[in-house]
């Protein structure tokens, strides 16, 4: 068994890390704010008002990243204002450990602020919450919350002395609701935070940057080991929604987004080695490497970092020779999951919720397994490229993940056999190695407690999906098998498919040489290319009696340009000095923009749908056609197909060139006279 296997985690903690920089979320003055500045008739009784709930905007235009934390303070006794509202009254403000002093620009500011602000001196429980926006203190770097119990005045300058206290935003509010994330609906977009829309929030992009790698074995044995290319591309957007009420979580919720996000691993093996059952691993991490912290201050850490590893696993292997494999998976686009944290933050045993989860949509590229080698044992290859995001939220952990693994599984066995062990081996090889496998993908969720272990709560597979790996499913390696022969010392009958074996021959298992042809349960070789079509003089055509023979040619039509290889004149075989549907080596001039061997147009692809029909005939009953790899018609073994009576399927192989032979009847344009033909003849 051959395992390809990648994987993209995505997890949510707060151990500690180390990161590239950080980048600090700005303050956003609030809509209200900025029309209340512009409205200076509102302003006394408005702006300066003590409020039930306010609304904190940050943002950052790089990433995309915007913040709202909008805080209540529902009880009788308190309340909440934030300097910004009234900022353009005020002519300064001195913030000191206990207390903050206030001056007013105008009479009518500072008589606004003594009446709406007179409630908090009406009883000692009063209290009211006033946040000072980054360096309106002259000292704080950021937003900063004060507790305010009581005021004094002095009207010789305008200016409020407030007893005041500085708290952390964790201690000084107990009911709010939280939002961070990456804008990805426009149409939901508030103004104050459309200009930092963006869409690459958390970057997802990794190549391996060593071509090989040495990986030495406990058992003494080495293997190479290529990735070329390894990695992932595309980014992460996210979003984190936190509802608390006094100090009590009700809502936590984490969704994560795909934005182009593709995953590719490409590896090869070189082999020479001989294990014993036991099981082997071997694991190299790369990195870490971080990525740009996200920062609220006081409020949110966010802190990424990606993490690749490749693992192998090996047992039981015997090889000398080299296997390779190739698969990339692309996510669509919007693909989400979302996450019910809260059972996770403050409570324990309940039964973990399955995330849900929209699209996830995949689209998966590969190339055929290839293998130049005898194997016999197991080998896993797994690429885990994770990003790991550290999250601190108002004194929370949040730790949830995903993954998206794009996999590939082959079960190899070597075959030894007195006879061909592949069907369709050209060469009869008798040792080969036969292919059972499948690839796909997945989606994994993962959600872990912070602090209390390391360990997932939840690792349930929200998607998968697979199909059988493309390619041919049998590989011949060493030896030839003889051409089996009937009790009369003749060859026997030996095709093998319904391309070569229109007369089905190979029902019984055998197939033909690579220079022979299934025709009437018998091997028949092609003709020579460079030599005339002959016939038996029985069958020779007469002049007016004999019925012309046909056939037609076609592929799919946007691969190949029929009328491009139209037949002339001169491209037929001269049969007693008439002109017979046989034709000389023709050449594919031209196939359609989409070949699918780009920059290669003169060729009919393999795989391509072929028709070719042909009208039956007196003797020897149809018209025949030859495939041939090279331009010239070469009758290179392996590299040529032969059919007779006509069929319908995939082409075997790349087509380069083509000839029709072994028809009787004769070529004649439609209305112009047979250049053959004597007397009354049509």
């Amino acid at each position: 068994m051959f395992l390809i296997c990648v994987q993209v985690l995505i997890l949510a903690t707060f151990a500690p890390y180390t990161w590239a920089k950080d980048i600090v979320l700005q303050d956003i003055a609030p809509l209200s704010a900025q029309r209340a500045w512009n409205a200076r008739a509102d302003l006394n009784e408005h702006v300066l008002s003590l409020l039930d709930s306010d609304i904190f905007l940050w943002g950052d235009s790089a990433t995309g990243t915007f913040g709202n934390l909008t805080v209540f303070t529902p009880k009788d006794d308190e309340h909440i204002i934030s300097l910004d509202r009234f900022k353009p009254l005020i002519a300064s403000s001195v913030c000191l450990d206990t207390s903050i002093t206030i001056s007013f620009k105008d009479t009518t500011a500072f008589a606004a602020a003594k009446k709406q602000w007179e409630w908090v001196n009406n009883a000692e429980s009063h209290s009211f919450i006033l946040v000072v926006g980054t360096g309106d203190c002259g000292w704080n770097t950021q937003r900063q919350p004060f507790l305010v119990t009581s005021f004094k005045y002095d009207e010789s300058n305008q200016s409020l002395h407030l007893d005041a206290a500085p708290r952390n935003w964790q201690e000084i509010i107990h009911t709010y609701k939280l939002n961070v994330g990456t804008l990805h609906n426009s149409s939901v977009i508030s103004s104050p935070a459309k200009r930092y829309h963006s869409e690459s929030p958390i970057p997802f992009d990794w190549l391996l940057r060593s071509n090989q790698l040495k990986i030495d074995l406990d058992q003494g044995e080495t293997i190479l080991f290529d990735c070329d290319p390894c990695g992932t591309e595309g980014s992460f957007l996210f979003n984190i929604d936190l509802d608390v009420e006094y100090f009590i979580p009700v809502r936590a919720d984490l969704s994560l987004f795909t934005s182009r996000v593709s995953a590719t691993i490409t590896p090869k093996f070189s082999f020479s080695i001989s294990l014993s059952e036991k099981k082997e691993l071997w694991k190299k991490e790369f990195g870490p490497f971080p990525i740009d912290a996200i920062l609220i201050p006081g409020i949110l850490t966010l802190g990424p970092e990606i993490i690749p590893a490749i693992t192998i696993d090996f047992s039981g292997l015997k090889v000398v020779g080299t296997m390779s494999a190739s698969i990339t998976a692309k996510v669509q686009d919007g693909s989400s999951i979302s996450f019910d944290l809260l059972p996770y933050l403050w409570t324990a045993g309940l039964l973990p919720p399955i995330p849900s989860a929209e699209g996830w949509d995949t689209s998966l590229s590969t190339t055929p397994v290839k293998v130049s080698a005898e194997i016999t044992g197991t080998v896993k290859a797994t690429l885990d490229a994770s990003v790991v995001l550290a999250a601190k939220i108002l004194g929370y952990g949040i730790t949830a993940g995903i993954s998206v693994g794009p996999f590939a599984q082959e079960k190899l066995t070597t075959v030894i056999s007195s006879t061909a062990v592949c069907p369709e081996d050209p060469y009869r090889h008798t040792t080969g190695v036969k292919v059972d496998g499948k690839y796909g993908f997945e989606v994994r969720a993962k959600v872990s407690q912070t602090g209390i272990s390391n360990e997932p709560v939840l690792d349930f597979r929200l998607f998968n999906a697979s199909r059988p790996f493309p390619g041919k499913v049998c590989f011949g390696i060493s030896g030839t098998a003889p051409i089996p022969v009937n009790p009369s010392g003749s060859p026997a009958a030996t095709c093998s498919n319904t391309i070569d074996d229109p007369s089905n021959c190979g029902s019984c298992g055998y197939f033909c040489s690579p220079r022979e042809d299934c025709v009437d349960s018998t091997c028949k070789a092609p003709p020579d290319p460079n030599t005339p079509a002959t016939f038996s003089p029985k069958i020779q055509p007469g002049a007016g009696t004999s019925p012309e023979g046909g056939w037609g040619f076609t592929a799919d039509a946007w691969q190949y340009v029929q009328n491009e290889i139209s037949l002339a004149l001169e491209d037929h075989v001269i049969f007693e000095g008439r002109r017979t549907v046989n034709t000389e080596c023709m050449s594919v001039l031209l196939t359609g923009a989409n070949s699918i061997l780009p920059g290669d147009h003169s060729v009919i692809p393999a795989k391509s749908n072929l028709v070719f029909e042909t009208r039956k005939e007196p003797n020897p009953d149809y018209c025949c056609v030859a495939f041939f790899q090279d331009y010239g018609c070469k009758l290179v073994p392996g590299q040529y197909r032969t059919n007779c009576a006509g069929f319908q399927g995939p082409s075997p192989i790349d087509i380069r060139s083509w000839q029709i032979y072994n028809c009787t009847g004769r070529y004649h344009v439609f209305g112009q006279p047979d250049p053959g033909c004597v007397g009354n003849c049509s």
